[in-house]
C-alpha cells in the first residue's frame, strides 16, 4: 500500500514539474503577464507611426465574431498555430517565423527598428499571440494583391455599408487619420486600397506626413466589394460638389438619390434594399 501512494506522489510531482502545467504557476505568471503586456502593444501605438496592431489585425474569430470592422490584414486569432506566413516567406517550425512576420509589421507599418527575439515588446507580443492561438494547427493565410481595378459596376448602397467597416476605423473624427472628405478621384483611392501605383493622371491627394497605407488583398474584399466602395465614393464626391454649388442637401442619402421619384414603379420599391449580399461578418 505504501509504494502504491508513493508511485501516485512520484507520479502527481513529474507532472506537476513538467514546463507550462498547471503545478508550474512561477512559468504560468510570467507567461501571463508577458501576453498582458503584448495585448497593450496591440492595442495601442508605440513605433515612429500612428499605427497599432488593432488597425490592420483583429484578436477575435471572424468566422464566428463580428466587432464591426473589416481590416485589411487578417486576424491574429490562432495565427500562432499557423507554420506559413506571407505566402511562405516565413515558414518552418518553432517561433522564429512568427516573429519574422511580426516584424514585418513592425518595420514596414510601426515604421520602427525591427525587434530582436530576445526584446521585451516581441516577447510580449508573442506571448500574447499565443494566448489568442487555442489550437494545435491553423491553415496558411493566402495575400493575392490585385494588379487590376474592378471590371463589374458598384452599388453605392453597398458600398456605404462597406466603406464604414473598412476605412471608418481609422478614417473618422478623432481617428488615427485624417477624415476623408471624398476630395479625391476613385482611381486614387482605388490605388490605395489595393496598394497599387497610382495612376499619373488621378486628381486629389491624400496628406503627406503618414505612413503607407496597408493594402487590402483580393481575399479581404473581393474586386465586388472595392467596386462597391467606389461607387459610393463616387456618389459621395457627387453629393458633396452638388451641396457646394447649392443645388441640393448635403444629407440626401444615395438611396434617395438613385430612386427616380417621377417613375411609379421605382417609388414602390424605394425602400427595397438592395441585392442580397453575404452576412455583414462574412464581408
Amino acid at each position: 500500500m505504501a509504494c502504491c501512494v508513493l508511485g501516485v506522489i512520484l507520479v502527481l510531482a513529474a507532472f506537476m514539474a513538467l514546463p507550462g502545467q498547471a503545478g508550474n504557476g512561477a512559468s504560468l505568471t510570467v507567461e501571463t503577464e508577458l501576453a498582458l503586456a503584448g495585448k497593450g502593444y496591440y492595442y495601442r501605438a508605440w513605433g515612429d507611426s500612428c499605427y497599432s496592431c488593432i488597425y490592420c489585425h483583429a484578436n477575435i474569430d471572424e468566422d464566428k465574431l463580428d466587432d464591426g470592422y473589416w481590416r485589411p490584414g487578417s486576424s491574429l486569432w490562432n495565427s500562432a498555430a499557423r507554420t506559413s506566413y506571407y505566402n511562405g516567406a516565413y515558414s518552418g517550425e518553432g517561433i522564429l517565423p512568427l516573429a519574422r512576420s511580426v516584424n514585418t509589421c513592425v518595420v514596414a507599418f510601426l515604421q520602427t527598428d525591427a525587434l530582436n527575439l530576445g526584446d521585451e515588446r516581441m516577447q510580449a507580443l508573442l506571448a500574447y499571440i499565443r494566448s489568442i492561438s487555442p489550437d494545435d494547427t491553423a491553415s496558411p493565410v493566402k495575400i493575392t494583391r490585385a494588379t487590376k481595378a474592378p471590371e463589374m459596376d458598384g452599388d453605392p448602397r453597398r458600398g456605404e455599408k462597406l466603406f464604414a467597416a473598412s476605412c471608418v476605423l481609422c478614417h473618422r473624427d478623432k481617428g488615427i487619420l485624417p477624415k476623408l472628405g471624398f476630395k479625391a478621384d476613385s482611381a486614387l483611392v482605388l490605388a490605395k486600397i489595393r496598394g497599387m501605383k497610382v495612376p499619373d493622371n488621378a486628381k486629389g491627394e491624400f496628406e503627406d506626413g503618414y505612413p503607407p497605407m496597408p493594402f487590402f488583398s483580393m481575399e479581404r474584399l473581393s474586386d465586388q466589394q472595392v467596386a462597391d466602395i467606389l461607387a459610393h465614393w463616387d456618389y459621395m464626391s457627387f453629393i458633396q460638389e452638388q451641396a457646394i454649388q447649392g443645388e441640393i442637401a448635403p444629407e440626401e442619402s444615395a438611396v434617395e438619390m438613385l430612386i427616380d421619384t417621377t417613375d411609379a414603379e421605382a417609388e414602390s420599391h424605394k425602400d427595397t434594399p438592395a441585392e442580397a449580399e453575404p452576412a455583414a461578418k462574412d464581408h
